[in-house]
C-alpha cells in the first residue's frame, strides 16, 4: 500500500515536472511582439526604424517572457550603438549577459559579450571592454556569424591601436579581415583593410599602409557605396598629404563630393592648401573643421587643426593667437592621455 502511494506521488510529481518544462519550452519559443520582428529586420539597412520599432514597446515589454526582455535589451543596444548613442551604464548589458550565460543560446550570448565590451569602451574602460570582446570571440570561435565575429575583432583592434599597442592591433585587424573575407559582403572588408592601412603607418611601413590603403579603396568602389568610398577617400586623401603628396590628395578628393560639414575633409583641404603654401585658405579650413556642427570631429582630429593653425599664426608674427592654439591643443593632449592608459590595456 505504502508503495502504490508512493509510486503516485512519484507519478505525480513526473506529471508536473513535464508540465511545467512543457510550458517553460512554449514560452520561450514564443515568437517576438511583430515590433520587434521588424527591428531585426531591418537593424543593418536602416537602424533608425528599428529604434523606432523598439521604442514602441517600453511600456509593453515588461509583461513579456523574460527571454524577450532581454533580448528586447540586446536589440536596444545594438541599434543605440549602430546609431553612435554613447553608452553610460553597464548593468542592463550586465543583465543581459548572465542570463544568456545559463540560457543557451550562444550566439545571442556571443552578441551580448560584444555589446558590453561597447559599453565599456564608451565608458573609456579599455581593460574591461578587451575582456569582453575576447570573451564574444571565445564564445564565437566555431560560429558562422562572420559579420559579428569581424565586428568584435575590429573594436578589439581599435582599442589596442589607441593604446599605441600597434602590432598587437595589426594582429587582431588580420583576424577581422579573415571573418570579412569568409562573408566577402558588406563594408567590413573595406574597413578591414583600412585598418590594417592604418597600422603600417603607424608602425613607419608606408609601402605596406599604401597597399592596404589602396585596396581598400579599390574595394569600395567595387561594393558602390557612397559613403563607403566618402569615408576611406578622405581618409587616404589625409594619407597622402602626411607623406608630403598633394597632388595623389586632389586626385582623391576629385573622385567624391565636396563635404563643406565634414571635419576630416576640411582638414584635408587645409593641409592641401598648407602645402601649396596658401595660408590664409589654409587657417579658413583649419577654422571650419573645428566648428562645433562638423561630422566625423573627434579630439584627435581637433588637436591636430590648433597645432597648425598656432605655426600658422607663428610664422605671421600673431603670438598671442598662437599662443591661444597651442593652448588648446595642450589641453586635447592631456584629455588624449587620459584616454590612452597603455600600462593598463597592456596588462
Amino acid at each position: 500500500m505504502k508503495r502504490r502511494k508512493h509510486m503516485k506521488y512519484f507519478y505525480a510529481i513526473l506529471v508536473l515536472t513535464g508540465l511545467h518544462l512543457l510550458l517553460f519550452s512554449c514560452a520561450s519559443n514564443a515568437p517576438y511582439p511583430e515590433a520587434m520582428q521588424k527591428a531585426v529586420r531591418c537593424m543593418e539597412q536602416n537602424t533608425d526604424s528599428a529604434l523606432i520599432y523598439l521604442s514602441s514597446l517600453d511600456s509593453a515589454i515588461q509583461h513579456e517572457p523574460v527571454e524577450t526582455q532581454m533580448y528586447y535589451g540586446l536589440l536596444t543596444t545594438k541599434a543605440q550603438d549602430k546609431k553612435y548613442i554613447r553608452h553610460t551604464s553597464d548593468s542592463l548589458m550586465k543583465e543581459v549577459v548572465r542570463f544568456y550565460e545559463s540560457y543557451g543560446d550562444k550566439e545571442k550570448l556571443m552578441e551580448a559579450y560584444h555589446y558590453l565590451g561597447s559599453v565599456y569602451r564608451d565608458m573609456k574602460d579599455a581593460p574591461r571592454a578587451v575582456a569582453a570582446f575576447q570573451q564574444a570571440a571565445d564564445i564565437g570561435e566555431n560560429s558562422q556569424r562572420y559579420d559579428i565575429l569581424g565586428r568584435i575583432y575590429s573594436q578589439m583592434g581599435t582599442l589596442l591601436a589607441y593604446q599605441s599597442l600597434y602590432e598587437d592591433a595589426l594582429k587582431i585587424y588580420k583576424l577581422s579581415y579573415a571573418y570579412n573575407l569568409k562573408q566577402e559582403t558588406g563594408p567590413g572588408l573595406v574597413y578591414a583593410l583600412r585598418n590594417q592601412g592604418r597600422m603600417y603607418e603607424s608602425l613607419n611601413q608606408p609601402d605596406s599602409a599604401e597597399y592596404y590603403y589602396q585596396a581598400a579603396y579599390k574595394k569600395a568602389f567595387e561594393l558602390n557605396d557612397q559613403r563607403v568610398i566618402n569615408s576611406i577617400s578622405k581618409e587616404l586623401g589625409s594619407v597622402y598629404l602626411s607623406w608630403s603628396k598633394p597632388d595623389s590628395t586632389k586626385n582623391i578628393f576629385s573622385r567624391i563630393p565636396k563635404f563643406k560639414d565634414d571635419a576630416i575633409y576640411l582638414q584635408g583641404l587645409a593641409q592641401c592648401n598648407e602645402q601649396a603654401l596658401r595660408p590664409d585658405s589654409a587657417q579658413s579650413y583649419y577654422l571650419q573643421s573645428l566648428q562645433s556642427d562638423k561630422k566625423n570631429q573627434n579630439i584627435y582630429l581637433k588637436s591636430k587643426s590648433y597645432k597648425a593653425l598656432a605655426k600658422l599664426e607663428a610664422r605671421k608674427g600673431n603670438y598671442p593667437s598662437a599662443f591661444h592654439y597651442a593652448l588648446k591643443s595642450l589641453e586635447l593632449d592631456d584629455s588624449i592621455k587620459a584616454i590612452t592608459q597603455t600600462d593598463a590595456i597592456g596588462k
